[in-house]
């Protein structure tokens, strides 16, 4: 008996189990059918695509945000650095004019008092070469351009001047006797014309006097100072324009920047508004209907949502 019995459990388990699986296939055949007789119905935009879009368009955004903050930086250091090239250029070109202007009062304060200090002065100024050191500023910053030009111009004329001063106090020198510690080497490596080295003391310090206060003395000086206003009139044209040129630069890179943060905004705006459209209402409605053992019913959302809505059947929800 209990063999007999055991024999008909077995059976009617396996006709269970058969009529399971039966209702299983045939639930998932009717699903697949009612899907591909409502294919139009489950079109919608896929989570998947849409998120690869926006992680597409925000890495370009963002990319482009940083080269254009990249930009303007460099921008900013190129006018920081013109700013701070012509502030130096402008210094150099006072710097010759001081130094030129040093000796020529100290040439003829030498030449009227006859003072061995001046001229010793006048010499520590040639050594300490401040002309020369501001050509060699602009020379770094501005060469090839019409600033460098004039302070070159500038500074031979300045050498000009040094050549008739020398002589003239060359003069004087042999006038008085002199022998000065220190300077007698310059002077003794300048050589007198014949004419000159004749001249008595009265005639050879009226010579040094005339040859630092004539006119033609007085035009080295005119020239020195015209080379040099030309510099900085050539200096600050160019500086005028390199920084026209960088704030019409940096204008554009911020504007540029201000699009691009609107856009990064923009696109932060979509996404949210993309989440709560596709996304989030969608799951509210799922959660409604399964709370209320109601059928799924979604005619917007995500294209996965809406797939999922009508895959659920009543029956199906516990």
């Amino acid at each position: 008996m209990k063999d007999i019995k055991n024999i008909e459990n077995n059976l009617e388990n396996n006709l269970v189990n058969d009529f399971e699986n039966d209702l299983d296939e045939n639930l998932e055949k009717n699903l697949d059918k009612n899907l591909e007789k409502n294919q139009v119905e489950l079109k919608g935009v896929r989570i998947h695509v849409l998120s690869i879009g926006i992680a597409i368009v925000g890495a370009a955004l963002i990319l482009l945000f940083l080269l254009a903050t990249y930009q303007t930086r460099k921008a900013y250091h190129t006018l920081t650095s013109a700013m701070e090239r012509f502030a130096q250029s402008e210094l150099a070109a006072d710097e010759l004019k001081q130094a030129s202007d040093n000796l020529t009062i100290q040439a003829r304060l030498f030449i009227v008092s006859g003072e061995p200090i001046y001229i010793t002065r006048y010499y520590q100024e040639l050594e300490s070469r401040r002309r020369e050191n501001a050509l060699r500023v602009l020379e770094v910053y501005l060469k090839g351009t019409k600033t460098y030009s004039s302070l070159s111009m500038a500074l031979d004329a300045s050498n000009d001047l040094v050549t008739v001063e020398t002589y003239a106090m060359k003069l004087l020198a042999e006038a008085r006797g002199l022998k000065i510690r220190g300077v007698s080497a310059y002077l003794d490596a300048i050589t007198l014309s014949p004419e000159d080295a004749a001249a008595d003391s009265e005639e050879k310090t009226r010579r040094a006097v005339a040859m630092t206060h004539d006119l033609v003395y007085q035009n080295y000086d005119e020239r020195i100072d015209k080379y040099i206003e030309e510099c900085v009139e050539n200096l600050n044209q160019e500086r005028h324009e390199a920084r026209a040129e960088n704030y019409r630069r940096l204008s554009i890179l911020l504007e540029g920047q201000l699009i691009l943060a609107f856009l990064l905004l923009g696109l932060i705006a979509v996404l949210l508004l993309t989440i709560s459209v596709l996304i989030v209402r969608p799951i509210r409605s799922i959660v409604t209907s399964i709370t209320e053992f109601q059928p799924l019913q979604i005619t917007r959302g995500a294209y996965e949502l809406r797939y999922l809505a009508y895959g659920i059947k009543p029956n199906m929800i516990r």
